[in-house]
């Protein structure tokens, strides 16, 4: 078969893919002439003039008027459209390639528009690996390396630029976070501190207590010994003498309730303040002395953790009470935590005060922390105020 004997449709189709393939050539000679490249600007021309030359045969061919009748075996022209077609897409190559290792005035505005998007992506802290946005934007690469970047107007013979400089900055950076981490231990410490000059202040007002007890026992013994002076010898000792010292000691013994520092958990509620933690508390804690202790330790070493551990600013503990034992929970606003949760230091002493009470204590950290007492209720008595 010939491409005269050939159907309509054969000849609508190679000429639709001679006129793709000359647009082909048309634009890798406008190609040629931005990047000045003489010579292979000449051999692209030759092949756009073949390529049309063909085509305007195959027009003919279709209006009827057979100019230049093609005689060839349809094969033959379908090898030569498919060469011309590999010669179109050999000269794409040669310029990709030569745009890959050369500098042109298309790929210094294709790399300024690159460079304002990226500046314009730093400023506004939408770039990935952002450290920090503004008009210094710093921003760490995936290898680790970070570099901080600022943007300067710089004056020159034919005007002004804006120059954008980069300038490595990973030790300075380092140094930084490990003086930050440095300065939240030290606060934690600080905090720490303060906790236990409350502790100090709280063992020092238990101290003064207990002298006041001394003095009152002391008190009421010589009471007691001017009494049984005065049954034994009514003339030797003033009545009034003897009822003032009785109304003194007696007013010591008529108190009107607890101080504030001898409230139970009083210790663990300052601790959290001073810390500056949020201690919320719902539901009524438990008061037995038995468990008082046990619970205050898990008040405080909860806070702790949300500080130390969670970075968190809230510490939330709810209890319920059952008809034999406490359920107490214990929670917090901060982050949850990316490691398996060991039962050492504070959790592990917990852990074994609770359960040398009978009771039980469960930890988990997904979605976030939290963590469970179960404790009996003790068969002790309940702090009443100040012993």
């Amino acid at each position: 078969m010939t491409f005269l004997t050939a159907s309509k449709e054969v000849w609508g189709i190679l000429s639709l893919w001679l006129s793709l393939v000359q647009m082909l050539y048309v634009f890798n000679f406008f190609r040629y002439i931005q990047i000045g490249k003489r010579r292979s600007n000449v051999r692209c021309i030759a092949l756009c003039l073949t390529n049309f030359v063909l085509l305007q045969i195959l027009f003919q061919h279709m209006d009827g008027e057979m100019l230049c009748p093609v005689s060839l075996p349809l094969w033959q022209l379908l090898l030569i459209i498919a060469l011309l077609t590999v010669l179109a897409f050999a000269e794409q190559w040669r310029i990709a390639k030569w745009n890959r290792t050369h500098i042109s005035a298309t790929s210094i505005k294709e790399a300024l528009d690159i460079l304002r998007k990226a500046w314009d992506g730093l400023c506004s802290g939408q770039a990935n690996g952002l450290i920090k946005a503004g008009p210094e934007p710093i921003y760490e690469l995936p290898g680790g390396r970070v570099y901080s970047f600022r943007q300067e107007e710089i004056s020159l013979e034919v005007g002004t630029v804006q120059a954008i400089f980069a300038t490595d900055v990973t030790e300075e950076y380092a140094l930084t976070r490990e003086l930050a981490k440095k300065q939240r231990q030290v606060g934690i410490i600080n905090a720490r501190l303060k906790a236990l000059l409350g502790t100090i202040e709280y063992v020092t007002m238990s101290r003064e207590l207990l002298q006041l007890k001394v003095a009152l026992h002391d008190n009421l013994g010589r009471s007691l010994l001017a009494a049984k002076r005065y049954v034994l010898n009514p003339e030797g000792v003033d009545p009034k003498d003897l009822f003032a010292i009785w109304k003194q000691n007696l007013s010591h013994l008529i108190g009107e309730g607890p101080e504030e520092w001898q409230v139970p958990y009083y210790i663990a509620k300052k601790e959290a303040a001073t810390l500056g933690i949020d201690l919320q508390i719902v539901g009524t804690l438990p008061e037995e002395e038995t468990i008082l202790s046990v619970i205050d330790q898990a008040i405080s070493t909860h806070v702790i953790n949300v500080l130390r551990h969670a970075n968190g600013h809230v510490a939330m503990v709810q209890i319920w009470e059952e008809e034999k034992e406490y359920n107490i929970t214990f929670t917090n606003d901060g982050d949850a935590p990316t490691e398996p949760i060991r039962e050492t230091g504070g959790l592990g002493n917990l852990k074994q005060q609770v359960e040398a009470l009978g009771g039980s204590m469960e930890l988990s950290a997904s979605p976030r922390f939290k963590m469970i007492l179960t404790i009996p209720k003790g068969e002790g008595k309940t702090w009443h105020g100040k012993q």
